[in-house]
């Protein structure tokens, strides 16, 4: 006696096996002189075949096996029967999908593999190549540059992506004079390998492929959110921090140095600059582009996964790239060949606040950014302004951000203030340094209220900052003395907008200065001291005569 209790497969035999089975059983009935043996192989596979369509343990008996082979015979027929007319009219619609969709996948995945790109997003297209990647360098007459992904497989679908690695696809102007990346698929013959591009330098980690050209040349709003936050957000994916190589297009010695501290968080290699660099060098992986997010900013929803980026994750980058630490000659941050450097510049430890700290009142920290000596936007009354403010009770410092103005310097002054208040310009990207519960007041010329909202105001909200805007009026603004008062620039700014970016810049943000009027800063002025001495998690100094300033001069 046989005791079967293995669960039902609940599916039908392939054809195959079901020709199989009949082929089994008409043997088997022949009686020959194998009959007994394979009688009895016979009866073990019916059962296993009635076996697979029920669900409950059943015995069989020896004087049963000859009412069992019956019943296998009629059960089997109807499987054979119900099988050929499926296949006589080919896959059913089902499997005909599922076919497809493996088919698609398995090409996919063939692609994918050696090349994959990116181009959902309005502001930058990201190409990534896995696998068997070379990158050569040196200066090329035509502007275009080539990695290449070889993968020794004769059933590889060869490809090619073209990508200009700059996150502002959407802007003519500025991606003129991006060089461009070729990227190509290919397979790889082992016995031609020769004939392929020897690895001059090879490395054991990946690389980032970008430009430092377009707007970032010269303006410290586009060299944070078109270059250093996106480079970040895309080097969040490999980890561990600092295990990568970065390829530069349009290198510029003068922004590795400047940046050097920020960089050193983000690699421990030299960097390499393609154009001058004429080595053949191999990466596991190589990422041609950088990715974007918003202006100034990255959405922590958008990346959940292992190494999740966010601005908190920047800020803390900053944190550790500009808080005392050893220093970084430069040395460590010429172009190079990827080499390893810098590797052990870590930050010092934050200091800790204890329970027992006595709290002593201090004046709220007021940095002002200047634009004296610049060509627009100039806040003409600004010595007015910082006396106003230090007698409602501010400690003013006012910062005036050039060229080569240590980034360190800067960053030691603005993340610790209070409050930082400036005309619209690239200098409030210094709003990145800022820490969370400050207060940003914008001065926003005439005409500029959009672009200061997108650069400015949502991405202070974003970073969990008291966001303040303090409009300039037609007669605070120096476009008040060019234009008669009924002139559309200066009653219907948007009418002037809506003939294109170009007008907007040449009237509202090259031509014109602000002269604020003192009562409607004092009453801002105020109001944002009124509304720390209520959230300031130390108190305030309170002079006596601060109400009746706001009074007097409001």
């Amino acid at each position: 006696m046989y005791m079967y209790s293995i669960k039902a497969m609940r599916v039908p035999f392939t054809r195959v096996e079901s020709c199989k089975l009949m082929a089994t059983i008409q043997k088997s009935s022949t009686h020959d002189k194998k009959g007994e043996t394979e009688r009895e192989a016979t009866y073990t596979t019916m059962e296993l075949l009635l076996r697979s369509f029920s669900t409950k343990p059943f015995v069989v008996g020896k004087s049963s096996r000859d009412k069992l082979l019956a019943s296998s015979y009629l059960l089997l027929l109807t499987v054979l029967l119900l099988s050929s007319l499926l296949l006589r009219h080919g896959l059913s619609p089902v499997d005909q999908k599922l076919k497809q969709n493996s088919d698609e996948a398995s090409n996919r995945t063939m692609d994918e593999i050696m090349l994959v790109c990116d181009r959902s997003s309005s502001r930058t297209d990201v190409c990534m190549a896995k696998g068997n990647v070379r990158v050569v360098g040196g200066e090329k007459a035509d502007n275009l540059y080539e990695v290449v992904v070889y993968q020794y497989s004769s059933n590889v679908k060869e490809r090619e992506a073209r990508v200009k690695p700059y996150t502002r696809k959407h802007d003519k102007i500025a991606m003129k004079s991006i060089p461009e990346v070729k990227l190509l698929g290919k397979a790889l013959d082992r016995q031609l390998a020769n004939n392929y591009p020897a690895c001059e330098v090879r490395h054991l980690v990946p690389a980032i492929l970008f430009s430092t050209g377009g707007y970032t040349t010269g303006n410290l709003f586009h060299q944070f959110t078109d270059g250093l936050i996106p480079l970040y957000l895309t080097a969040q994916q490999y980890q561990p921090v600092g295990q990568l190589v970065l390829l530069v297009l349009e290198y510029k010695r003068w922004w590795v140095l400047k940046y050097a501290e920020i960089l050193s968080q983000i690699t421990s290699y030299t960097i390499i600059d393609l154009a001058t660099n004429k080595l053949v060098h191999c990466f596991p992986e190589v990422t041609v582009g950088l990715r974007f997010d918003d202006e100034l900013y990255i959405d922590p929803q958008r990346h959940l996964g292992a190494g999740g980026a966010s601005m908190a994750g920047f800020q803390a980058m900053l944190r550790a790239a500009y808080l005392p630490r050893p220093m970084i000659t430069p040395s460590n941050l010429q172009a190079g060949d990827g080499s390893h450097s810098h590797a052990d510049a870590r930050p010092a430890p934050l200091p800790i606040r204890t329970s027992n700290t006595i709290a002593i009142k201090k004046l709220p920290n007021l940095v002002i950014m200047s634009r004296m000596g610049s060509r627009d936007r100039v806040l003409l009354n600004e010595q007015e302004v910082v006396a106003l403010a230090e007698e409602i009770g501010f400690a003013v410092k006012v910062v005036a951000p050039e060229m080569n103005t240590s980034m360190a310097e800067l960053y030691g002054a603005v993340s610790v203030c209070d409050v930082m208040m400036g005309v619209h310009g690239a200098a409030l990207t210094h709003v990145v340094f800022m820490r969370e519960g400050a207060t940003l007041i914008q001065v926003v010329p005439l005409g500029t209220e959009w672009v200061s909202e997108v650069s400015f105001g949502k991405p202070a909200r974003m970073l969990g900052l008291r966001y303040v805007e303090y409009k300039v009026s037609p007669r605070e603004s120096s476009l008040w003395n060019l234009y008669p008062s009924y002139h559309p620039v200066l009653i219907d700014p948007q009418s002037i907008n809506s003939k294109g970016w170009n007008l907007t810049s040449r009237i509202y943000l090259k031509g014109q200065n602000v002269t604020l009027s003192l009562p409607n800063i004092t009453a801002t002025l105020c109001s944002v001291y009124a509304a720390l001495s209520i959230y300031s998690a130390t108190p305030l100094v309170d002079p006596l005569n601060v109400t009746t300033v706001c009074a007097h001069r409001s």
